[in-house]
């Protein structure tokens, strides 16, 4: 379950997400874990993913607000940045007042942390988003 929001997003397929969100939604608060016993990142990250494809914006920040402090938790430095990165993203989908701001801030902090963990991928998406802000 943790990469289909991803694709959802890639996609922009609001269809799917909703569909998809009632089967994540249930492990809000919790970490999902793949095959064995490896740490994917809080559920809370895809079900903002999810929430912001379908313009819930105030469910998609609360998640992403609950899903980073599980990360701060575990001080899993990459699962925070991929979520600060959906946040970012999340803020530029709204456009709301100061939200143009607090997405640049939070893709800048995003790209200085990819760069520091060599999360190339990471990095990338930041400067997409730093790009578009410009």
């Amino acid at each position: 379950w943790r990469w289909i929001p991803d694709v959802l997003w890639a996609l922009g397929d609001r269809d799917a997400a909703q569909r998809t969100l009632p089967y994540i939604e249930p492990y809000g608060g919790q970490i999902l874990v793949g095959s064995g016993t490896m740490p994917l990142g809080a559920a809370d990250r895809s079900i903002g993913i999810l929430h912001t494809l379908l313009g819930n914006f105030d469910e998609a920040e609360l998640s992403f607000r609950t899903g980073l402090a599980v990360e701060h938790g575990m001080r899993s430095r990459p699962f925070v940045a991929r979520s600060e990165l959906a946040l970012a993203r999340m803020y530029s989908a709204r456009s709301g007042p100061g939200d143009h701001a607090k997405a640049l801030a939070v893709a800048q902090a995003v790209a200085r942390e990819a760069d520091n963990l060599g999360m190339a991928g990471v990095r990338r998406e930041a400067g997409a988003l730093i790009a578009q802000a410009d």
